[in-house]
């Protein structure tokens, strides 16, 4: 797993100040997606690689596996976050 620093973000959701990428295989690309580690709401890189909450235009193309993944992404971070409190 490699890292990436981005642009310091708040996510829009949560505050949580996002400042690096996680990713395998290349770095995040405008339109690519990410999840907030702090809330697991679903954003997506604009041409800066700032951070917004995805919306429809950013899913499209997503195929059914992809939605999946993003889902126990999601339920993982959420989970961590709960034992937190």
């Amino acid at each position: 797993m490699k890292t990436t620093d981005v642009p310091l973000t708040p996510c829009p959701t949560c505050g949580k100040i996002l400042e690096c990428a996680s990713h395998t295989k290349r770095e995040p690309r405008p339109g690519d997606l990410s999840v907030c580690i702090g809330c697991g709401e679903l954003l997506a890189f604009d041409a800066h690689l700032v951070l917004h909450v995805a919306d429809l235009r950013d899913l499209i193309g997503l195929d059914y596996r992809m939605f999946k993944r993003i889902g126990k992404l999601q339920a993982l971070v959420r989970k961590k976050r709960i034992g937190k409190k």
